[in-house]
């Protein structure tokens, strides 16, 4: 660990009186005693640095006026092989004494004369840090703490007191956290022996795209936020696919999963997405909902109900719900009708997703055959309970699949669309 030596000097000296002894970029006012009361002046001499978060360089020295006494003093220059100086380094002064206001000095920079308020004699602790800002003209430079110390001042009228404070370098560890598959790195700079700060869950797309947590070395050792860095280190965010039940990003249930992914087609063709997953809302909307007027639109999924369709066959509109509910919403839109089943789930906004969608029969059917998973919250009886999908017949029908315990007869059934049925939401990713 690396230590400067910053001096304090307790003195009252003429502006000449440095002038005469050489030194330059430095001012100096003479000590004022008045009422046992003393004029501070705080001049921060310049730091040698080679760059952020590196060993220091050279010496420095802080000279603190705080009046009394008739002795002169030189300030010592740095040595001429140190002639470069980083313009990064920013103080912050605080000089306390039990029972007296405290005196504050904060983002001064080197070569700065400070003056204060006047200083009661006594013991006064000097505490300075000294803080690496970057670039002063860069207005997005982020504050790090580089140096630190703190000494008891003797403070006495009419004499010349000195005071050294050892100023020790702050060790900084780095943690890296990777992002694997997005191939990118966040990190953080940790003081030695404090804790990382546990950085909100990433998120990637794909299969495995179920955030399990960061470990130190991938896949095997689970990292405690708790533990003191003491260290360089490097966190590996861990994911694993979602299984069928868990709750997905959106808080809803998974219900289907794809390893070799599918196709969710979108209203403008450019947006259509490559998933893995559909989650259904843990929860039927309020009350029940027409699907719109009778009349065919244009463009949506159309699967007629004669012959009728195997579920198979009805499972091939998989990925098409979300396209079919946006175009829904447009007609309905265009046409004044309100408190459609497809605006109902487009309106929806969930633990922050807002791409909800009324499901395609195809992918009604698939949440049909999960309906028993904890959190879909389905109490399902011999009662027919009927949910309107995304998907229409023709102009005056669209399919409707039925909810029921045990399964009996034709589950997928046709519906006038102006009739009153229950709502699922669900999204994909």
């Amino acid at each position: 660990m690396k230590k400067i030596v910053l001096l304090l000097t307790v003195l009252a000296v003429a502006l000449s009186s440095f002038r005469r002894h050489g030194c330059r970029c430095m001012n100096a006012l003479a000590g004022v005693f008045a009422k046992q009361k003393l004029l501070c002046l705080i001049t921060a001499w310049m730091l040698l640095l080679s760059n952020c978060f590196t060993d220091w360089r050279g010496e420095g020295t802080l000279t603190i006026n705080l009046g009394g006494g008739s002795g002169r003093s030189i300030l010592p220059w740095v040595p001429e092989k140190h002639n470069e100086i980083l313009n990064g380094i920013k103080y912050n002064i605080e000089i306390t004494h039990p029972g007296e206001q405290p005196i504050i000095i904060k983002d001064k920079k080197h070569g700065e004369t400070i003056r204060a308020a006047n200083i009661a004699p006594g013991t006064w602790t000097v505490d300075v840090k000294a803080y690496y800002y970057g670039n002063y003209d860069n207005e997005n430079y982020e504050k790090a703490l580089y140096a630190e110390g703190s000494k008891p001042a003797p403070v006495k009228a009419g004499i010349n007191n000195t005071v050294t404070v050892e100023m020790t370098k702050v060790d900084y560890w780095t943690v890296s956290f990777v992002i694997v598959e997005a191939d990118e790195v966040n990190k953080q700079i940790v003081r030695k022996g404090s804790k990382a700060d546990k950085p909100k869950n990433p998120t990637q797309t794909g299969y495995k795209c179920k955030f399990v947590g960061w470990y130190e070395e991938e896949g095997k050792n689970p990292f405690n936020f708790n533990t003191p860095i003491t260290k360089d280190i490097t966190l590996y965010a861990q994911w694993q696919p979602y299984a069928i039940g868990d709750t997905g990003p959106g808080g809803g249930i998974i219900f289907y999963r794809n390893v070799n992914s599918f196709n969710l087609y979108d209203i403008n063709p450019d947006n259509k997405k490559i998933c893995h997953y559909l989650e259904a809302a843990p929860a039927d909307e309020t009350g029940t909902y027409i699907w719109g007027d009778l009349k065919v639109v244009n463009s949506v999924t159309t699967i007629l109900d004669y012959p009728i369709p195997t579920p198979i066959e009805l499972k091939e509109c998989l990925g098409y719900g979300k396209r079919d509910t946006q175009l829904i919403v447009a007609h309905m839109n265009e046409e004044s009708i309100m408190n459609t089943a497809a605006q109902q789930c487009s309106n929806k906004t969930l633990n922050g997703f807002s791409d909800w969608f009324l499901p395609s029969i195809g992918e009604l059917i698939e949440l049909y055959d999960q309906w028993d998973l904890p959190g879909l919250n389905f109490y399902l009886t011999n009662t027919n309970l009927h949910y309107w999908s995304s998907t229409q017949i023709d102009y005056t029908d669209a399919w409707v699949r039925v909810f029921r315990n045990p399964a009996s007869g034709d589950m997928s059934l046709n519906n006038l669309k102006n009739k009153l049925n229950l709502v699922r939401a669900i999204r994909a990713f």
